[in-house]
């Protein structure tokens, strides 16, 4: 698939197969994806990868991020048989938004790798906010010292079709050179 494709074609699922995991390759490949993000001043170290399959910690997790939401019943993994946890070790002497910026690209490499080798994928950030909350669960996840988690990224089969997704919202300035007219007549 090409690159613009899967860009095209990506969109965040949220019911999964979790009686299949993807195949070794496919997740080395979406582990692969991630780690040769962009990643500022090249701090490669400052960035570490996770992949959770275990399906007894992605429950727990699952449960305490249902609760952090007061939504006992809701499942925000959404069923995914493996989630990629991205976190990160901030630096003082880098720009604090660094570290998020790095993660950032990491799951958006591992979504498109996804969608590229037709899996589903969703970013996650508020199961990861209650996870942080969770000292003695985050423990289980034995993140090297000083690190933090950031983003995750859910990831399996599909349960049903893709739906269908909305375009963004365009904000834009036309320069001199430009016009409205010109922009819009290309959407």
């Amino acid at each position: 698939m090409e690159t613009l494709e899967a860009i095209n074609r990506r969109y965040s699922c949220r019911r999964y197969d979790r009686s299949k995991l993807p195949e070794a390759a496919k997740i080395e490949i979406l582990l692969h994806s991630a780690q040769v993000a962009p990643v500022a001043c090249n701090k490669r170290d400052h960035i570490h990868i996770s992949l959770i399959s275990d399906l007894e910690l992605l429950e727990a997790w699952d449960h305490a991020a249902a609760c952090y939401v007061g939504a006992i019943k809701s499942h925000p993994l959404y069923h995914a048989p493996a989630v990629l946890l991205i976190s990160v070790r901030p630096d003082a002497s880098d720009p604090p938004e660094n570290p998020y910026l790095n993660a950032g690209c990491a799951a958006e490499n591992a979504t498109l790798a996804a969608t590229a080798l037709g899996l589903g994928s969703v970013l996650l950030a508020m199961p990861v906010r209650a996870l942080r909350k969770e000292e003695a669960l985050l423990d289980r996840f034995a993140l090297p010292d000083n690190f933090q988690p950031v983003i995750a990224v859910a990831f399996g089969y599909e349960q049903a079709d893709p739906i269908s997704r909305r375009k963004s919202l365009v904000s834009y300035k036309c320069n001199k050179a430009s016009k409205e007219e010109d922009y819009n007549a290309m959407h």
